[in-house]
């Protein structure tokens, strides 16, 4: 996959996108930039050649391990875990991508919109390190919903 500006994606809530140390689930954790395991390179798929269907989202990929963050299913409360790349004939679809929402920024899936990345202990906070990363209805800007990415290193 060819190099792609690579980002700190952190909530609201003070915890970054991370991958656990047993390489399981998606968490937030105390936020480390330097962490390889919280760098996420976001990388845009227009279109699936396997399906020759459209896809209009983003890849959220975490080089070092080689593995891309999706939700197990698309359903309210399904964990979100690190992947290993599809096979070219599979390929990326509208379940395993995410929208970024520049506004709000949450991070929705293509194929349901009313679903977005979410911190979620359960209940309305606080939001411990450690603390699952899930998908949950639109709450309208909560603090565990909403997320920044910044930029921490260009290509080249």
């Amino acid at each position: 996959m060819a190099r792609s500006f690579t980002y700190h994606i952190v909530a609201h809530a003070g915890l970054a996108l991370s991958i656990d140390s047993t390489h399981s689930k998606i968490i937030g954790a105390s936020q480390d930039p330097s962490d390889p395991l919280q760098r996420w390179e976001m990388i845009f798929y227009p279109y699936n050649p396997a399906t020759q269907q459209l896809v209009q989202g983003t890849i959220i990929y975490n080089r070092a391990l080689d593995l891309y963050c999706a939700p197990q299913s698309v359903e309210k409360g399904a964990p979100l875990l690190p992947l290993s790349l599809p096979t070219l004939a599979e390929g990326f679809t509208t379940t395993n991508t995410w929208q970024v929402m520049p506004q709000s920024y949450a991070i929705r899936t293509p194929s349901n919109t009313g679903l977005n990345m979410n911190l979620n202990n359960g209940g309305p906070g606080p939001w411990p390190p450690g603390t699952p990363v899930t998908l949950w209805s639109w709450a309208g800007g909560a603090p565990n919903e909403t997320w920044v990415a910044s930029l921490l290193e260009m290509p080249g």
